[in-house]
């Protein structure tokens, strides 16, 4: 993992610090802070639509971050998601 990290005198800040972390790209042009918001929507956000195209709200209530199409059995097809 790597990220760029912006120092600001002689010392490192927690802030330069945190924010390389969050905004480090971990998987296919999502980044940690990204990939946070869509694994909270998924396990503890709303869940509308029907049993065939899910939507999962973030976890306030604001936007859809993840949506799709599942089959009968619950295959997941057609996902895209949100938060950008």
């Amino acid at each position: 993992m790597s990220a760029d990290i912006v120092v600001t005198g002689d010392l490192l800040s927690t802030a330069n610090v945190g924010a390389a972390v969050w905004e480090t790209l971990l998987e296919n042009g999502f980044d940690a802070a990204r990939i946070l918001r869509i694994i909270a929507a998924a396990t503890a956000g709303e869940l509308t639509g029907s049993p065939g195209s899910p939507v999962f709200r973030d976890l306030s209530d604001s936007e859809d971050l993840i949506t799709g199409t599942a089959s009968p059995t619950g295959d997941r097809s057609g996902i895209t998601y949100g938060g950008e």
